[in-house]
């Protein structure tokens, strides 16, 4: 769902330039992230000993590689805060699109 809603906007607002170059980069971010947070919740869950320490390892590295990516899109490339900011709240979308189909589903049966 992610995947869908990040590309598929991305696609929609490219065309209309740094702004929507911007939200792609935001959203290409938030997903590589999301994903691999979900991948570690996975490892961590399964794993008893010794996964912890690599996976925490491989979390700061990624916050590292963020941060750097982060920097280098408002500082040297100057993009849109507007558009980066919009790009990364995907995320947010899709857990709010997410949590109402998951509650429009739901069946209430009261007494």
């Amino acid at each position: 769902m992610q995947i869908t809603l990040a590309a598929g906007l991305s696609l929609l607002l490219a065309a209309t330039g740094m702004w929507g170059l911007a939200f792609a980069a935001g959203a290409l971010i938030v997903t590589v992230n999301f994903y691999h947070l979900a991948r570690f919740a996975q490892i961590a869950v399964h794993e008893r000993y010794g996964a912890v320490g690599a996976q925490l390892m491989r979390f700061y590295l990624r916050l590292g590689l963020t941060g750097v990516a982060l920097y280098g899109l408002i500082v040297w490339l100057q993009v849109p805060l507007s558009g980066l900011l919009a790009g990364l709240t995907t995320v947010v979308a899709t857990a709010l699109a997410f949590g109402a189909t998951r509650l429009a589903g739901q069946k209430v049966k009261e007494a």
